[in-house]
């Protein structure tokens, strides 16, 4: 028989149930061994490697740092940067209950671990390829392969696709050489948050079908899809950021678009979308950047898009917009506006030219100016070039270089507009000068010939653009003889070979774009002798040599780009560079920089955007760096910087920062609370210390703050409340101690929250269930007490593991109960804890019941002595007795008093409900008729059933006093939140006319509507004799401005039009006939109308 058995039958039957729960389940011995023997195993096949020191056949595997059990039995496997060489064995997966593999950041070789199909199919939840993923659920193989070593999707032996994976949470397949179509079912998986399958040569439409409706996520960019966009995308109410840029796609921009609350970013740029841009993306409140360059987008640009308060980024560059530019875009705060090359007609409003330079408006020649700036110097050629000749013969032979031209690229389909018929200088692809062409747009077209001599026997062509073809060959050196040319795009192609070293003979270049090809070879000197060049892209070739520091003479380059050049060989970032005065935007992310940064590049005064992330840079950031005042984006990322960041800042329009992955120290700059404009930091895997900086949360516009994996020590500030616009936030791996903030729960827009290894203790806020969180953890830290019923509904078990002082009322996974033993408690025998726990109840019960006895024995003496003197008169059914009120009456019970009386707040039973009690002093001068009277008004209002009324419920008086008893209405007065003083001055119609009716409350709100629009009290006039609903009247009667009469406490130009609504509705509220006043039902849709009144 067990010890529980021999229990004494005294013992309640519920005690014996918690001590029941309380008792662990043993496992199966041979499972345990058996798992031990597998991980064993799998150590020995990978060398013993010294990271796995703890595996050992003497301890238990569910102890080992990198094991995660369920019960006994090994669920995952954590093994991220333990320097593992060898391959994937199969017999990984005869650990039967396996969850989760994590294997990022390591050195195991091959091609995809196919022996993972052996899991069972309920299991593949999370599943990581080496150096593609971190430790979040992932299938992630991004840059993981060769591109001809994936040539089309990854196949199961039994030929079951991908999307058999029901519980995958984030595919990550980008920057690879995939090709054919997107699984018509994998925007079905329901758990699928995140998806990337950008840069890579998929084809076809985007499945039409979505019910993937966690997805935060989407990247289909750098492919051939074609069709148009999904409608059912306005069904991802999760989703923020969505990039469909540089494909086929054509038709609208859906609808069910504007639907999506949370969107941050939207590419759709360089595709062959087509119609009008939906007025209703004013709905976007949270988009941060939107770039639709580079379509056939037509129509008016919506003035709804001066009201995205967060828009920052707006490109629309490049497509059919027409009218005029709308002045409300004024309203916004563009570090970046491209809308040039378009239609646009009229003048450029002043609100607007203000926001940034001439080259925003390029080519719209409807453009005007009240006052002319700049030059209209932008990369985008200068239009301005005319033909010499405009003669029939001139037209009839540049239509049929055109006809011969479309002819030797196989006649596509795409120039189906060419023909002899019609005139060429309306073709959509081609833009003349007069009659002659100066330019050739044949972006995506599906070209795939090579590019022949005869195309410069177009004398006055400026412009080529044959981006996001199929052309082979070396670098077309026929275009020498186009010597006009000034701007060429042959970039998204398979030019090869090398770039020649005579190339800087197409002399007048001011654009050249040679990006994504596969030019080989090292970068000429060549290129650094184009006198005009502005802009210059050779991102993401083959170069296996080096780049030339001729570069650094390109005096008028503003845009360049190197990036994604992996097999250069190492150089250093030439000093050179920091002669280019005009450059804005760097570039040379991945193309194996060795060194430090120079000193040299803090003269790159007009730089705004710096990337030079994913090389292998030593030494300090320059101390300069951070002074450069136009700088709105800095990317030093997975480099091998040291030392400090530089404490002074002066960049103050940067928007992202990302100094990750690097080994700086010290501490975080207080000075970045400077940085107003900024969204993103990320600092993580670094070794910074010291406390979070209280400077931060000053930070409004905040999206995304990533400080994980350094050694940060104290709180978090509990004044993150002002991050209202985070969406993720990591501190995970740190040494931040005491509370979680409460304060996290308000951050609405929150939707990945990791806290994880740290040492915060205390219980977990209930008010992070009040979060829409799509990732959470919480684990390995001090957190105590029971785990709140909102929170753990949010996520699984693995999210709070390791706190050993948790508990949860309804146990799951590993949690204890909150009502069991804790681990390693005291080790007293369940019988002896059982008569401590009896003993301890009865002795409470007997201290209970002799006060129960004493208190009302006190009660029944005062009652009796009391209630003689008291007459009570009901006006409700009332849940308490006249002794409850008048025995409450008590110093400790008053919460208010004035010339009249004084206001107590008096509990009436054990469930907290409460009464307001306003006690009258008695005028011993009063007549019997007053007195009659006021026992008749209170009577009136005793009767009263009214909304927005407070209830009357009982008078109780006698010769001294009189008691009036009210229904308690929590949070204090309106006026006390609206203007922060002691003393109500919150005014109703009935203070001043003494009349009763139903449209009294629709007066009261519209005095707190006029509060709230001017900043004055309801008692504010122009003097002692006016209140402030008539002041607010004479000024609309004189004539004066409503601005004026607004509160420049809050007055923004962004917001006076709702704050002026706001003070005509007031007026018309406080309106001196009731009769003409709206019912608080019609102000309420006129409110939700978010406009003023009609």
């Amino acid at each position: 028989m067990s010890k529980i058995a021999s229990i004494s039958p005294e013992i309640p039957i519920s005690l014996l149930l918690i001590l029941l729960l309380s008792l662990p389940f043993k496992g199966n011995s041979q499972t345990v061994n058996g798992e031990r023997a597998i991980l064993l195993k799998l150590k020995q096949h990978w060398g013993n490697p010294l990271s796995l020191q703890f595996w050992n056949s003497s301890t238990e595997p569910c102890k080992w740092p990198e094991i995660l059990c369920s019960g006994v039995s090994v669920t995952q496997i954590s093994l991220q940067k333990k320097d593992i060489n060898g391959t994937i064995p199969p017999f990984i997966c005869d650990l039967q209950n396996l969850t989760r593999i994590d294997l990022a950041n390591n050195n195991i070789p091959g091609e995809f671990p196919t022996v993972l199909y052996n899991l069972p199919q309920s299991r593949q939840k999370y599943l990581c390829r080496p150096n593609s993923c971190g430790s979040w659920p992932i299938c992630g193989v991004a840059d993981a392969f060769s591109p001809y070593e994936l040539l089309q999707w990854p196949k199961r032996p039994d030929s079951e696709s991908i999307t058999n994976l029901s519980n995958l949470e984030h595919l990550d397949l980008s920057r690879n050489d995939l090709m054919g179509k997107i699984p018509s079912d994998l925007l079905l998986l329901k758990n699928l948050s995140h998806l990337y399958l950008d840069s890579n040569r998929l084809s076809g439409e985007i499945p039409r079908s979505v019910e993937s409706l966690k997805l935060v996520e989407i990247d289909l960019s750098g492919n051939a899809l074609t069709g148009t966009i999904p409608e059912d995308f306005g069904k991802l109410q999760n989703l923020m950021d969505l990039s469909l840029y540089v494909n086929g796609l054509s038709g609208r921009i859906p609808m069910e678009l504007t639907g999506l609350p949370h969107l941050t970013t939207l590419l759709l740029d360089d595709n062959r979308l087509s119609g009008s841009l939906p007025s209703e993306i004013m709905s976007w409140r949270s988009l941060t950047t939107l770039n639709l360059g580079s379509n056939k987008l037509s129509s008016k640009i919506p003035p709804s898009i001066g009201y995205l308060p967060n828009l920052i980024h707006l490109d629309l560059w490049e497509n059919q917009f027409s009218s005029q530019i709308p002045p409300k875009f004024g309203h916004l705060r563009l570090t970046t506006l491209d809308l040039s090359s378009n239609h646009l007609t009229g003048r450029i409003p002043d609100e607007v030219k203000n926001l940034v330079d001439d080259s925003s408006f390029y080519n719209n020649p409807g453009l005007c100016v009240a006052n002319p700036f700049l030059n209209h110097s932008y990369f985008r050629f200068n239009r301005s070039v005319r033909s010499d000749f405009g003669n029939s013969q001139t037209v009839n032979g540049e239509r049929t270089i055109l006809l011969k031209l479309k002819q030797h690229w196989g006649n596509p389909l795409s120039l189906q507009f060419w023909n002899s018929s019609s005139e060429h200088c309306k073709w959509p692809e081609i833009h003349c000068s007069g009659d002659s062409v100066t330019e050739i747009s044949l972006h995506g077209e599906n070209i795939n010939g090579t590019i022949p001599p005869f195309i410069c026997d177009l004398q006055n062509l400026t412009h080529i653009d044959l981006a996001n073809n199929n052309i082979p060959g070396e670098f077309p050196t026929v275009l020498y003889n186009c010597s006009k040319l000034q701007y060429l795009d042959l970039s998204f192609n398979y030019f090869g070979g090398q770039i020649p070293e005579d190339i800087d003979r197409i002399s007048r270049l001011q654009y050249l774009n040679l990006g994504v090809n596969t030019f080989a070879g090292k970068i000429p000197a060549a290129v650094g002798r184009f006198a005009e060049l502005q802009t210059l892209f050779l991102d993401m070739n083959n170069f296996n040599g080096s780049f030339s520091p001729n570069i650094g003479n390109l005096s008028n380059l503003e845009f360049f780009r190197l990036d994604y050049n992996e097999l250069f060989l190492q150089a250093r970032i030439p000093s050179e560079f920091g002669r280019l005065k005009k450059l804005t935007y760097l570039w040379m992310k991945s193309t194996k920089l060795i060194g430090e940064i120079p000193e040299s590049i803090t003269n790159l005064s007009n730089l705004e955007y710096l990337d030079l992330s994913g090389n292998d840079l030593m030494g300090k950031i320059p101390s300069d760096l951070l002074l450069l005042k136009n700088l709105s984006s800095l990317h030093l990322y997975n480099n091998r910087l040291s030392g400090e960041i530089p404490r002074s800042v002066e960049a103050l329009n940067l928007v992202e920062i990302d100094l990750s992955k690097n080994a700086l120290t010290g501490t975080i700059p207080e000075d970045f609370g400077k940085l107003q404009n900024l969204t993103v930091l990320k600092l993580f895997e670094n070794r910074l210390s010291g406390r979070i900086p209280m400077e931060l949360t000053g930070l409004p516009y905040l999206s995304t703050l990533l400080l994980d994996d350094n050694r940060l020590s104290g709180s978090l500030p509990s004044e993150i409340i002002s991050w209202k616009w985070l969406t993720i936030l990591s501190l995970r791996r740190n040494e931040l101690s005491s509370k979680i903030p409460p304060s996290i729960g308000y951050l609405t827009r929150l939707i990945d929250l990791d806290l994880s290894e740290n040492q915060f203790s205390g219980q977990i806020p209930p008010e992070i269930g009040h979060l829409r969180l799509a990732f959470v953890n919480l684990s390995y830290n001090q957190l105590t007490g029971r785990i709140p019923d909102e929170v753990k509904n949010l996520v699984d078990d693995r999210n709070f593991y390791n706190n050993p002082g948790l508990c949860a009322a309804n146990p799951f996974l590993n949690h204890r109960a909150c009502y069991s033993k804790p681990p390693n408690s005291s080790r007293l025998s369940p019988r002896f804890l059982a008569m401590i726990l009896v003993l301890g109840v009865a002795l409470v019960l007997v201290a209970l019941l002799i006060a129960f006895f004493v208190i009302q024995n006190y009660h029944r003496r005062k009652h009796a002595r009391y209630l003689v003197t008291w007459k009570m008169t009901s006006f409700q059914r009332l849940q308490f007795t006249e002794s409850r009120i008048l025995s409450s009456l008590t110093e400790n019970n008053l919460i208010g008093s004035g010339g009249s009386g004084k206001v107590y707040r008096i509990a009436i039973n054990s469930s907290g409900d409460a009464v307001a009690v306003k006690k009258i002093w008695n005028n011993r001068k009063l007549d019997q008729k007053l007195e009659k009277e006021f026992l008749a008004e209170v009577q009136i209002l005793g009767s009263i059933r009214h909304s927005n009324i407070v209830k009357l419920l009982c008078c109780l008086s006698s010769e001294e006093s009189k008691l009036l008893v009210y229904e308690y209405m929590e949070n204090r007065s309106l006026d006390r939140w609206l203007h922060g003083k002691r003393r109500s001055s919150a005014v109703s119609e009935y203070a001043y006319t003494t009349k009763v009716n139903q449209k009294i409350d629709v007066y009261s709100f519209g005095v707190v509507l006029l509060e709230l629009a001017t900043g004055r009290e309801a008692t504010d006039g122009d003097d002692e004799h006016t209140c402030l609903a008539e002041w607010a009247w004479r000024q609309l009667q004189d004539g004066n401005s409503i601005v004026d009469a607004l509160d420049e406490g809050i007055k923004e130009p962004c917001y006076l039009d709702e704050m002026s609504s706001l003070f005509k509705l007031g007026i018309i509220c406080t309106g001196t006939l009731p009769s003409t006043r709206p019912s608080m039902k019609e102000v309420l849709q006129i409110l939700l109308r978010g406009g003023g009144p009609p």
